[in-house]
Protein backbone atom coordinates (compact mmCIF):
# COMPACT_ATOMS: atom_id res chain seq x y z
CA UNK A 1 0.00 0.00 0.00
CA UNK A 2 1.00 3.42 -0.78
CA UNK A 3 1.80 5.97 1.88
CA UNK A 4 0.16 9.65 1.94
CA UNK A 5 2.83 12.33 2.12
CA UNK A 6 1.18 15.23 3.13
CA UNK A 7 2.49 18.29 1.91
CA UNK A 8 4.03 19.96 5.27
CA UNK A 9 6.19 16.52 5.35
CA UNK A 10 7.16 17.65 1.53
CA UNK A 11 7.93 21.19 2.80
CA UNK A 12 9.88 20.14 6.06
CA UNK A 13 12.42 18.71 3.66
CA UNK A 14 13.25 21.41 1.34
CA UNK A 15 15.70 24.12 3.02
CA UNK A 16 15.04 27.73 2.37
CA UNK A 17 16.25 31.43 3.37
CA UNK A 18 14.59 32.55 6.86
CA UNK A 19 13.66 36.51 7.17
CA UNK A 20 16.49 36.69 10.16
CA UNK A 21 19.00 35.59 7.36
CA UNK A 22 17.32 38.00 4.62
CA UNK A 23 18.29 40.66 6.50
CA UNK A 24 21.31 39.97 7.33
CA UNK A 25 22.26 39.73 3.77
CA UNK A 26 20.57 43.19 3.03
CA UNK A 27 22.40 44.79 5.81
CA UNK A 28 25.56 43.26 4.31
CA UNK A 29 24.84 44.17 0.79
CA UNK A 30 23.51 48.11 1.66
CA UNK A 31 27.10 48.87 3.58
CA UNK A 32 28.96 47.09 0.78
CA UNK A 33 27.02 50.14 -1.79
CA UNK A 34 27.34 52.73 0.62
CA UNK A 35 31.36 51.70 1.13
CA UNK A 36 31.43 51.95 -3.05
CA UNK A 37 29.71 55.19 -3.72
CA UNK A 38 31.84 56.93 -0.95
CA UNK A 39 34.59 55.59 -2.63
CA UNK A 40 33.73 56.66 -5.59
CA UNK A 41 32.79 60.18 -4.78
CA UNK A 42 36.21 60.75 -2.85
CA UNK A 43 37.67 59.23 -6.05
CA UNK A 44 36.02 62.13 -7.99
CA UNK A 45 36.95 64.81 -5.90
CA UNK A 46 40.65 63.61 -5.74
CA UNK A 47 40.81 63.71 -9.38
CA UNK A 48 39.11 67.00 -9.67
CA UNK A 49 41.40 68.25 -6.79
CA UNK A 50 44.68 66.71 -9.08
CA UNK A 51 43.26 68.60 -11.86
CA UNK A 52 42.65 72.09 -10.63
CA UNK A 53 46.35 71.17 -9.20
CA UNK A 54 48.19 69.98 -12.48
CA UNK A 55 45.99 73.17 -14.38
CA UNK A 56 47.06 75.95 -11.45
CA UNK A 57 51.31 74.40 -11.67
CA UNK A 58 51.09 74.51 -15.48
CA UNK A 59 49.38 78.12 -15.26
CA UNK A 60 52.09 79.68 -12.93
CA UNK A 61 54.97 77.73 -14.70
CA UNK A 62 53.97 79.95 -18.19
CA UNK A 63 53.32 83.01 -16.26
CA UNK A 64 56.77 82.40 -14.63
CA UNK A 65 58.60 81.93 -17.81
CA UNK A 66 56.52 84.62 -19.75
CA UNK A 67 58.07 86.96 -16.75
CA UNK A 68 61.61 85.32 -17.39
CA UNK A 69 61.93 85.51 -20.94
CA UNK A 70 60.20 88.96 -21.58
CA UNK A 71 61.07 91.10 -18.67
CA UNK A 72 60.61 94.56 -19.88
CA UNK A 73 56.94 94.07 -20.49
CA UNK A 74 56.12 93.89 -17.04
CA UNK A 75 56.42 96.61 -14.56
CA UNK A 76 58.91 95.40 -11.63
CA UNK A 77 59.62 97.97 -8.31
CA UNK A 78 62.77 99.69 -8.26
CA UNK A 79 65.14 96.99 -7.46
CA UNK A 80 67.55 99.27 -5.61
CA UNK A 81 65.06 100.17 -2.87
CA UNK A 82 64.41 96.71 -1.63
CA UNK A 83 65.76 95.60 1.32
CA UNK A 84 67.12 91.66 1.38
CA UNK A 85 64.49 88.99 1.66
CA UNK A 86 61.59 92.09 1.03
CA UNK A 87 59.00 91.42 -1.61
CA UNK A 88 58.05 93.93 -4.31
CA UNK A 89 54.70 93.38 -6.61
CA UNK A 90 55.45 92.83 -10.50
CA UNK A 91 52.80 94.26 -12.08
CA UNK A 92 51.32 92.78 -15.35
CA UNK A 93 51.92 95.06 -18.66
CA UNK A 94 50.08 98.02 -19.28
CA UNK A 95 47.08 96.12 -21.65
CA UNK A 96 47.40 92.90 -19.30
CA UNK A 97 45.38 91.62 -16.08
CA UNK A 98 45.82 89.15 -13.48
CA UNK A 99 43.52 86.59 -15.13
CA UNK A 100 44.35 83.86 -17.18
CA UNK A 101 43.03 83.67 -20.52
CA UNK A 102 41.27 80.14 -22.32
CA UNK A 103 43.70 78.96 -24.79
CA UNK A 104 43.56 80.39 -28.35
CA UNK A 105 42.63 77.04 -29.65
CA UNK A 106 39.06 76.49 -28.83
CA UNK A 107 36.30 73.61 -29.07
CA UNK A 108 34.38 74.31 -32.13
CA UNK A 109 31.04 73.41 -29.88
CA UNK A 110 29.78 77.21 -27.98
CA UNK A 111 28.60 75.56 -24.86
CA UNK A 112 31.62 73.51 -24.46
CA UNK A 113 33.53 76.90 -25.40
CA UNK A 114 32.22 78.83 -22.86
CA UNK A 115 32.81 76.07 -20.25
CA UNK A 116 37.00 76.71 -21.05
CA UNK A 117 36.24 80.04 -20.80
CA UNK A 118 34.86 79.75 -17.31
CA UNK A 119 37.28 77.33 -16.06
CA UNK A 120 40.61 79.42 -16.97
CA UNK A 121 39.13 82.35 -15.83
CA UNK A 122 38.77 81.33 -11.73
CA UNK A 123 42.88 80.99 -12.09
CA UNK A 124 44.89 84.53 -11.05
CA UNK A 125 48.08 85.22 -10.78
CA UNK A 126 50.31 87.43 -8.70
CA UNK A 127 53.92 87.86 -9.11
CA UNK A 128 56.67 88.96 -6.85
CA UNK A 129 60.61 89.85 -6.77
CA UNK A 130 62.77 90.05 -3.78
CA UNK A 131 66.73 90.03 -3.60
CA UNK A 132 68.40 87.69 -1.26
CA UNK A 133 71.30 90.51 -0.33
CA UNK A 134 72.32 93.85 -1.29
CA UNK A 135 74.79 92.62 -3.96
CA UNK A 136 73.38 89.36 -5.47
CA UNK A 137 73.65 89.29 -9.18
CA UNK A 138 70.34 87.68 -9.27
CA UNK A 139 66.86 88.60 -8.40
CA UNK A 140 64.29 85.68 -7.29
CA UNK A 141 61.03 85.84 -9.18
CA UNK A 142 58.09 84.06 -7.22
CA UNK A 143 54.54 84.00 -8.99
CA UNK A 144 51.94 82.46 -7.39
CA UNK A 145 48.75 81.08 -9.11
CA UNK A 146 45.55 81.31 -6.72
CA UNK A 147 41.83 79.38 -7.58
CA UNK A 148 38.63 78.65 -5.92
CA UNK A 149 37.19 75.25 -5.18
CA UNK A 150 34.00 75.03 -3.51
CA UNK A 151 34.86 77.60 -1.49
CA UNK A 152 38.50 76.73 -0.40
CA UNK A 153 41.21 78.79 -2.08
CA UNK A 154 44.04 76.81 -3.52
CA UNK A 155 47.07 77.80 -4.53
CA UNK A 156 50.53 77.20 -6.30
CA UNK A 157 53.97 79.12 -5.82
CA UNK A 158 56.75 78.62 -7.92
CA UNK A 159 60.25 80.55 -7.96
CA UNK A 160 63.38 81.14 -10.01
CA UNK A 161 65.62 83.52 -10.89
CA UNK A 162 66.49 86.20 -13.29
CA UNK A 163 70.18 88.11 -13.84
CA UNK A 164 69.84 91.34 -11.94
CA UNK A 165 71.11 93.29 -15.74
CA UNK A 166 68.00 90.84 -16.96
CA UNK A 167 65.46 93.72 -15.98
CA UNK A 168 65.49 96.94 -17.49
CA UNK A 169 66.06 100.26 -16.26
CA UNK A 170 62.94 101.40 -17.82
CA UNK A 171 60.55 98.46 -16.20
CA UNK A 172 61.68 99.21 -12.90
CA UNK A 173 58.63 101.94 -11.43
Amino acid sequence: MKKKTSTTTVLRGRRGFTIVEMLVALVVVSIAGTITVQLFTMSYDLALTNADRSVGAELAHEQLSRILEQPGAFQWPNIENLEPGQLGEINPPEDGDRVFSSPSTRPKVQNTALRQDDFYLRYQWDAYCSVPSADSAYVEVTVVTRWLREQDRKSITLTSAIDRDAIPQGAAK
